[in-house]
């Protein structure tokens, strides 16, 4: 694939189908489009995996945690992390 400038909604309607996972990293605080993009990937049955910190930190949005199937911190799946 070519880049091309487009933000993560768009993109993932673009290619969404065509890929095995979505990743995403330090999603500007407050901005509940990470919400809506973990909604589609759980739609499309893609693992996303996000980087940034955890609920009350200074990245995503509040509506991302509090949604069903909420982002997991690695530290909480792998012993040692």
């Amino acid at each position: 694939l070519e880049p091309e400038a487009c933000d993560a909604a768009a993109a993932l309607a673009r290619h969404g189908g065509g890929v095995d996972a979505v990743f995403w990293a330090w999603w500007p605080r407050g901005d509940e489009g990470d919400a809506a993009i973990a909604e589609e990937c759980a739609r499309l049955g893609l693992p996303a995996l996000f980087v940034g910190e955890p609920k009350g930190g200074c990245t995503g949005s509040d509506a991302v945690w509090e949604r069903a199937g909420a982002p997991r911190p690695l530290s909480s799946e792998a012993e040692g992390l």
